[in-house]
C-alpha cells in the first residue's frame, strides 16, 4: 500500500514535469526519520516508521490526484478558495524577491489579501524561490508536516497516558478523512497542527523536567503560530504559565520562579503579537467585533448559519433601505433638506421616503405592520434614507446613498437585522443569546441530518465518529484523572479553541475545516474510551466481559 501510494504520487508528479518532487520527498522522509529516531523509544520505532510512512505516502498520493484532477477540469491545480490565494501571494512574493514584480499582490501593497500573509506564505514563497511556483511541491511539504505531526502526537499521548493509547490515537489520526484532506492541499492547517503539537509536546516535557532550553524552545515554536492562527497563539501563550503552575515534581520555590518566568514570557509573546491588529486573539470592536467576524464568515456562503444578519454601517454615512422581498422598492428622492424622525417612531403611511437619523447601538427593523417599536429599535420602510449618527451629523448627505439591504422573513410581518455601531450592551445581549447555538455548531456541525446535496454525505461518517469521541471523552478523562496534570494543557487547548469557534464561527463549512485542528487532540483525550470500545468489539473480549459481569 505504501509503495502504491508513493508510486502514484511520483508518477503523476513526473508526468507534470515536476522533477523537484523527488528531492522534496527524499528530504521530507529524512526529516521524519530523524524525528522518529530522536524521540520515539527504540522498541516502537519500526511500528511508528511504518505507520507514518503509510500516512505520508497516502497524503502524497491524495495531493497528486487532487492536483492532476483539478488541472484536468480547468481549476489550475486548486480545490477553490484559500488554497489558490496562498499560491498567488507566495508566487508574488517570490517574484518580488527575484526582482521580477508582477501586477498584483506585491509588498507593501497587498490589498485585501494581506490577512493571508504569515509563516505558511513565507515558507511557500521560499520554496517557490528555490524550485519555482508549482503548488504540488508545497502540498508534498504539507504531507511531510503531517508525518512529523503524527510522530509528535504519538509521543505526546505516550507520555500523558501509555503506549496503547498512543498507538490508537496515531492510527486514527493518520487516516482521519478531513485531517488527511487538509494536509494534502495548499492550506496552512498542516503546518498549524505541527506547530500546535510541538508546543504541547514541549510544554509537557517542560512540566516533567523544567530546563531553560526547553522553555526557550517552547517560546521559539510559539512565535510562528502568531502569523498562522493568532487566537491559537495567544491561547497557547496563556497556557504556558499554567503548565508550570501544575508541574508535578517542583519544589515551591522553584515552582514560583518558573511561574514568574513563564508569565513574563507570556506577556512578551502577547506584546510581540500586538500591533495594528490589536492584541492577538482579541477582535477589534469587542463583542461587536465578534459579531462582525461571525457575519463576515457567513456572507454569500451556503453554509452560513448566523441570523439575524449584522449589517456593517458607518456613522455619518447615508443608506437607502432595500427590501429583498420586494421587486419594486421605491426609489429615494434626492436629499435637499434633511428631515428627521425619532429613533422610536412608527412608520407612517404613504410611499414618501423619509430621512431617519439612527444613533449607534440601534436595531434597524424592516416593518410591514403598524406596531409600536421597542426602545433602541428603528422602524424603516423600503426607500427610506438612514443616516447613522445624531440629527445634523451629516450636513450634506450623499445624493446617491449606499444600499442597506435588510433580510426578509417569509410568511411574517417583521424582518429584522442589526446595524453596526452597536453598543457593547446590545452586543453582549446578542452574543449571550448566540452562545448556545454557537456551541452546538462548533461541536456538531455539519449535522448529518441536514443534507442539502450529495456532497454533504461525504463528512457524515467522520462526524458520527466525532460524536463518539465527544461522548466517551468525559468517561476517558475521569478514568485517567490521575494523569490530570499531564493532560490539562491539551484539554485547555482543545476546550479553548472550541469555545473560540462557538463565539466567532458563522459558517459551518469553514468551521468543518478549522475543527480539524482540535480533532486529533480530542481523539487523544478520548483514547481510553475508544480503546475500551475497540477491545469490546472483539467477540472473545465481549463474551469474556459478559461472563464476568457484574463482578
Amino acid at each position: 500500500m505504501t509503495g502504491a501510494c508513493l508510486g502514484i504520487a511520483v508518477g503523476l508528479a513526473l508526468a507534470h514535469g515536476l522533477w523537484a518532487a523527488l528531492p522534496i520527498i527524499a528530504l521530507v522522509s529524512a526529516v521524519i526519520g530523524l524525528l522518529i529516531v530522536s524521540i520515539v523509544p527504540a522498541a516502537e520505532r519500526p511500528w511508528v516508521a511504518f505507520l507514518v510512512a503509510l500516512a505520508v505516502c497516502l497524503r502524497f498520493a491524495v495531493a497528486a490526484l487532487i492536483y492532476s484532477g483539478s488541472l484536468a477540469i480547468g481549476m489550475g491545480g486548486f480545490i477553490g478558495g484559500d488554497d489558490s490565494e496562498y499560491f498567488v501571494i507566495a508566487q508574488g512574493l517570490s517574484d518580488w524577491l527575484r526582482g521580477q514584480p508582477q501586477a498584483h499582490y506585491l509588498p507593501p501593497f497587498w490589498g485585501g489579501e494581506a490577512y493571508l500573509l504569515g509563516s505558511f506564505v513565507y515558507l511557500e514563497a521560499a520554496l517557490f524561490l528555490l524550485l519555482g511556483p508549482r503548488v504540488l511541491l508545497m502540498e508534498l511539504v504539507n504531507a511531510g508536516f503531517a508525518g512529523m505531526f503524527i510522530v509528535l502526537l504519538f509521543d505526546l499521548v505516550r507520555r500523558i497516558f501509555d503506549l496503547p493509547h498512543a498507538k490508537l490515537t496515531a492510527v486514527v489520526v493518520a487516516f482521519f478523512p478531513s485531517v488527511v484532506l487538509w494536509s494534502a492541499v495548499n492550506l496552512k492547517d498542516s503546518l498549524a497542527l505541527l506547530l500546535i503539537a510541538a508546543s504541547l509536546w514541549l510544554m509537557l516535557r517542560l512540566q516533567g523536567r523544567p530546563r531553560w532550553w526547553l522553555a526557550l524552545a517552547t517560546i521559539l515554536v510559539l512565535i510562528p503560530i502568531e502569523s498562522t492562527r493568532r487566537y491559537i497563539y495567544v491561547g497557547l501563550a496563556l497556557i504556558l504559565p499554567i503548565a508550570l503552575a501544575i508541574a508535578p515534581r517542583l519544589a515551591a520555590a522553584a515552582r514560583m520562579r518558573w511561574i514568574a518566568v513563564a508569565s513574563l514570557a507570556t506577556l512578551v509573546l502577547i506584546a510581540m503579537g500586538s500591533g495594528s491588529q490589536g492584541v492577538p486573539g482579541v477582535p477589534a470592536g469587542g463583542l461587536a467585533g465578534l459579531e462582525a467576524i461571525r457575519q463576515a464568515m457567513g456572507v454569500g456562503a451556503r453554509t452560513g448559519f448566523v441570523d439575524p444578519k449584522t449589517v456593517a454601517v458607518e456613522q455619518g454615512q447615508t443608506y437607502v433601505i432595500v427590501d429583498p422581498a420586494s421587486t419594486s422598492s421605491p426609489a429615494p428622492s434626492p436629499i435637499t433638506a434633511p428631515t428627521s424622525s425619532a429613533a422610536t417612531a412608527e412608520p407612517t403611511g404613504g410611499a414618501t421616503p423619509r430621512v431617519v437619523y439612527v444613533p449607534p447601538g440601534s436595531v434597524i427593523v424592516l416593518e410591514n405592520s403598524a406596531s409600536r417599536p421597542a426602545p433602541s429599535v428603528v422602524y424603516v420602510r423600503p426607500g427610506d434614507i438612514v443616516v447613522m449618527g445624531p440629527v445634523g451629523s451629516t450636513a450634506a448627505p450623499n445624493a446617491t446613498p449606499q444600499e442597506l439591504t435588510l433580510s426578509s422573513r417569509q410568511g411574517g410581518d417583521k424582518a429584522q437585522t442589526v446595524a453596526a455601531g452597536s453598543s457593547e450592551s446590545l452586543a453582549l445581549t446578542r452574543t449571550l443569546s448566540y452562545i448556545p447555538k454557537g456551541i452546538a455548531y462548533s461541536l456538531f456541525a455539519p449535522f448529518p441530518w441536514a443534507i442539502g446535496r450529495t456532497a454533504d454525505l461525504l463528512p457524515v461518517p467522520e462526524m458520527l465518529f466525532w460524536y463518539l469521541v465527544l461522548l466517551v471523552m468525559p468517561w476517558s478523562l475521569w478514568h485517567e484523572r490521575r494523569h490530570w496534570r499531564e493532560f490539562a494543557t491539551t484539554l485547555l487547548f482543545t476546550g479553548g479553541v472550541l469555545g473560540i469557534f462557538a463565539l466567532t464561527e458563522g459558517n459551518f463549512g469553514t468551521l468543518y475545516r478549522h475543527r480539524a485542528m482540535v480533532i486529533p487532540f480530542g481523539i487523544a483525550l478520548s483514547s481510553y474510551g475508544l480503546l475500551q470500545l475497540a477491545r469490546a468489539a472483539q467477540p472473545r473480549s465481549l463474551m469474556e466481559r459478559l461472563r464476568s459481569w457484574p463482578r
